[in-house]
Parts: structure tokens; C-alpha cells; sequence
């Protein structure tokens, strides 16, 4: 009789046990998956500026090099533009 008490005893500290171990596990997880989220979160953020920096950097890109640009900086240089005394050639493809 003792020893089959002995057993339910042992059996019931093994039980407590493991639902300890099960409690701190789910609640480390969750710290660890709540702090991720929030590393992810600020990244997405950032990923965000950087991409807005982007977007804009190729909009001032595109101003600086638009032909109005390009033939006000030559005017203020001293350079003049004429369509007439302008050629085109073209390399690399072959002629049929």
C-alpha cells in the first residue's frame, strides 16, 4: 500500500513538473516572439524610409537629367543648342 502511494506521489511530482516546465517554455516563447515582432515591426519601418529616400532620390534624378535641365546648364555655360547641327549614330546592331 505505501509503495502504491509512494507511486501516485512520485507520478503526480513528475505531472507538476512538466506542466512547470510546459508554463515556462510557452511563456519564454511568447517574450521571445513578442520581441521579434517588434524588431520586425521597426525594420519595416525603416525598410519604408529608406524606400520613400529612394523614390525620391529618382524623381531629382529624373529633373537634373530632363533635356530643359540639361540645355539650361549648357545656356549658363555658354553652350547653344541646335536640332539642325544635331546627329544621332547608332553602334552595336547590326546593318541588314
Amino acid at each position: 500500500m505505501k509503495r502504491k502511494v509512494n507511486m501516485n506521489k512520485m507520478g503526480l511530482v513528475v505531472f507538476v513538473f512538466c506542466l512547470f516546465v510546459t508554463l515556462v517554455t510557452s511563456l519564454v516563447g511568447n517574450a521571445y516572439e513578442h520581441s521579434m515582432n517588434a524588431l520586425e515591426s521597426a525594420l519595416n519601418k525603416e525598410i519604408n524610409i529608406l524606400e520613400s529616400d529612394i523614390d525620391g532620390l529618382d524623381m531629382q534624378k529624373q529633373e537634373l537629367v530632363s533635356f530643359n535641365r540639361i540645355m539650361t546648364v549648357a545656356s549658363s555655360k555658354g553652350y547653344t543648342y541646335k536640332q539642325n547641327y544635331t546627329a544621332a549614330s547608332v553602334t552595336g546592331v547590326q546593318r541588314d
